[in-house]
């Protein structure tokens, strides 16, 4: 008699237990409804499809997808497309993905509806980039392209990523990282900050990643290429977005690379 009166108040201690969960805890747990949903984020994703650059169909089409899959996974989010031009009149951007919430809960309904728009936006993206995919102007003004990208509010208050896919040859009226003599790294981030290209402050809160900066030979040969420049360009970059204020600064070589989560601002 004992037992079964100890194994009755155990049971009903359990389930009121049980019962001081949420609805949503209590679905979690079952695997009824799905986790907490993480926070919006923007993520701007900028083309540099400029002679001899990285920024081609292909690569195009692998960060898009990352970032749409990001941006899948955090319903409001939003994925912009830009498409660097040779000057800040002729950059613009192109096309706009918000992601939404699905209405059936469980995890292979999320997934199904994730996929599918993922693969719709990314078509919409690449067709609204291919007349500008089709344009290699000599002309690389990528330092006032970012703060350009910078300057446009961010449809959402959380997370930001910028995403440039370059070879990182600057060419323009800062430098000519090609051919030219490269300035030194504080040289470049000093003139950027007093021409008001990319002054202190104007990167905070954002987290770049260059994408697809890979060791090839500048636009057919044109201009040799050595380990040695190809780093000191990285430097340069570095040096001029963190001093911008940047969040998060990494220069990728190959297929992108999502920044761990706890990189992220404000994550």
């Amino acid at each position: 008699m004992t037992s079964r009166l100890t194994t009755a108040f155990l049971f009903l201690f359990i389930l009121a237990s049980s019962c001081t969960d949420t609805p949503a805890t209590l679905g979690t747990w079952s695997g009824a409804a799905d986790k907490p949903l993480p926070p919006p984020l923007t993520v701007d994703v900028l083309c540099d499809p400029s002679a001899g650059s990285t920024c081609t169909e292909a690569t195009l089409r692998e960060v898009l997808r990352t970032a749409l899959a990001q941006a899948a996974e955090r319903p409001d989010s939003v994925v912009r497309l830009w498409v660097q031009g040779s000057n800040i009149e002729t950059t613009r951007m192109v096309g706009e993905a918000r992601s939404i919430k699905p209405h059936a809960p469980g995890r292979r309904a999320r997934q199904q509806h994730e996929s599918r728009w993922i693969a719709e936006q990314l078509r919409s993206l690449m067709t609204a980039a291919q007349p500008s995919l089709r344009k290699h102007p000599r002309r690389s003004p990528i330092a006032e392209t970012i703060g350009r990208v910078a300057l446009a509010t961010p449809p959402t208050k959380d997370s930001r990523l910028l995403i440039v896919v370059t070879d990182a040859f600057e060419v323009s009226g800062f430098g000519s990282f090609e051919c030219g003599l490269l300035p030194t790294p504080d040289r470049f981030a000093n003139v950027l900050s007093r021409e008001r290209v990319l002054p202190a402050g104007s990167l905070r809160g954002v987290s770049i990643i260059f994408s697809h900066v890979d060791l090839v030979s500048v636009d057919r040969g044109r201009c040799p290429l050595s380990l040695r420049r190809a780093a000191d360009v990285r430097a340069i970059w570095e040096t001029a977005l963190r001093a911008a204020g940047a969040t998060h600064v990494e220069i990728q070589s190959g297929s992108f690379q999502a920044p761990p989560e706890k990189e992220a601002p404000h994550v």
